[in-house]
């Protein structure tokens, strides 16, 4: 009776916090297989990434091996055939490398006295033949000169005025002579409409030569006492300024001066930088900061010049730097 009894009554139902027991049990479990596959997962791809590393590691270390072989052997090279389509390609790019570039800085006032024109860099060397190769400022002629050629600019030292900026030659730079043999294919144009004589000066860089007169005073960096000094400046105190010029900006140029009169013994020699168009070229303004100028006393002038009678002759030769300095 006992058994049967115990039989017939109903199983008792879990509780509530044995249901949250379970639960919890269970999602910790689905916790840890997920972190298990997502380990494996991880595995796998961190083994198909090394694979493919090793891979092109071991196309990289071929290909050096290659490079390596074929530059201890240059019979080794081979040609590789150019496909139509590369010849299509090449042709416009070719075409492209005939065209000239121009190459211009801008523009900046004209270097001579009372001309108060702006000139752009590709008119300046058309300009200055136009406009100023005639009458009595006008210069001798425009001189082209390669690296390690020289030139010889005449000029007289009692023709310079007083603080006035005087012109006394035209310099068309053509490079150096390993520039000029190896011309790139493409010409590089800093000078444009040139008449038909001077049509082969293009490629060449104008380098434009001053000279002026003004007191020592000029140096100074206290404006106000060289002005005071200057009014009682003698002409034993004056010097004689020379610098050259140039629009371009690409290049950095050095020039090594040599003055001498009849007497070629009574020489003097510097070495000046080619300074740029775009700074101001008053002496007042450009000496006290500037030294890329060559500057010759009064008792240096007249002794080569035999007491100003003789007629000066200034040998420039011009060198460029690989790499511009400032």
């Amino acid at each position: 009776m006992d058994t049967q009894a115990e039989q017939s009554l109903p199983a008792t139902k879990p509780s509530i916090d044995e249901l949250r027991v379970q639960f919890e049990n269970y999602k910790l479990r689905c916790e840890q297989q997920n972190k298990l596959e997502e380990s494996k997962l991880q595995t796998f791809c961190l083994d198909d990434e090394m694979q493919q590393l090793h891979e092109d590691l071991l196309l990289l270390r071929q290909g050096l091996e290659q490079l390596q072989l074929q530059n201890s052997n240059p019979d080794a090279i081979e040609q590789c055939p150019l496909s139509s389509n590369g010849i299509e390609q090449s042709q416009p790019q070719s075409q492209q490398e005939d065209k000239p570039l121009i190459i211009s800085t801008g523009e900046s006032q004209c270097l001579f006295e009372h001309c108060r024109r702006r000139v752009d860099s590709q008119l300046l060397l058309l300009h200055y033949i136009s406009d100023h190769s005639s009458g009595a400022e006008g210069f001798q002629s425009c001189y082209s000169v390669a690296e390690g050629e020289r030139v010889v600019l005449t000029f007289n030292a009692q023709s310079c005025a007083y603080q006035t900026n005087k012109v006394i030659g035209l310099l068309a730079y053509s490079g150096s002579l390993l520039q000029l043999q190896m011309r790139p294919k493409r010409r590089h144009v800093y000078n444009s409409f040139l008449p038909q004589q001077h049509a082969h000066l293009e490629d060449h860089v104008p380098v434009v030569v001053l000279i002026c007169r003004t007191s020592a005073c000029a140096g100074l960096k206290d404006k106000q006492l060289a002005a005071r000094v200057l009014k009682r400046a003698q002409p034993e105190n004056e010097v004689y300024v020379i610098w050259l010029v140039t629009p371009q900006q690409r290049l950095q140029l050095n020039a090594t001066l040599s003055i001498c009169g009849r007497d070629a013994a009574k020489r003097c020699s510097s070495i000046v930088a080619v300074r740029q168009v775009r700074h101001s070229q008053n002496t007042c303004r450009f000496m006290p900061v500037d030294a890329n100028y060559w500057r010759l006393s009064f008792g240096e002038m007249q002794k080569i010049s035999n007491n100003f009678r003789d007629d000066l002759h200034l040998e420039i030769a011009l060198t460029e730097l690989e790499e511009r300095l400032f």
